[in-house]
């Protein structure tokens, strides 16, 4: 997922490594750092052609973590996670957060089914609950602590 410049903790990060890649002239570098980190071509080439001064902004940068994230993905259960997640990213927090080193939407869906296969009857185990009730486990997996995020999956059995 991010094989040539590794992982970014920040959009800031993100943006000192592009404005390094312009600053040598090394545009293929730069459209690469954008294809592995999710940033749309054209802003991407906006920002070589000089009309943007910033690679990317906290929004853009988090919106492209989760875009790569989903990329080839043919698990619909981590396309809905990735619906939510994507529709929270109007708060400044949650973008922030979506950034760190790590935070990965599979890692919701991992202990989403961790949980119901702890709780399954018969055959069946199926981690689910309303709309609110995942907004409320993603918020928990990108601000809380790891305790509070599997507690608030628990919480779906009680």
């Amino acid at each position: 997922m991010f094989d040539k410049f590794g992982e970014f903790d920040s959009y800031q990060e993100l943006n000192m490594a592009a404005e390094g890649l312009l600053k040598e002239g090394d545009i293929k570098s730069l459209k690469i750092l954008g294809e592995e980190n999710g940033i749309d071509k054209y802003d991407v080439e906006d920002y070589i052609d000089g009309i943007v001064t910033e690679f990317s902004t906290q929004m853009t940068a988090a919106v492209g973590r989760l875009d790569v994230q989903l990329k080839g993905n043919k698990d619909g259960a981590i396309e809905i996670i990735g619906s939510f997640a994507r529709g929270m990213l109007t708060e400044e927090a949650i973008q922030k957060a979506a950034m760190k080193k790590g935070k990965r939407l599979s890692k919701i869906l991992d202990e989403m089914r961790n949980v119901a296969q702890k709780h399954k009857t018969g055959n069946s185990g199926v981690c689910c609950g309303t709309d609110q009730q995942l907004r409320n486990i993603i918020r928990s997996y990108l601000l809380d602590s790891d305790k509070e995020f599997k507690k608030k999956i628990s919480d779906l059995y009680e």
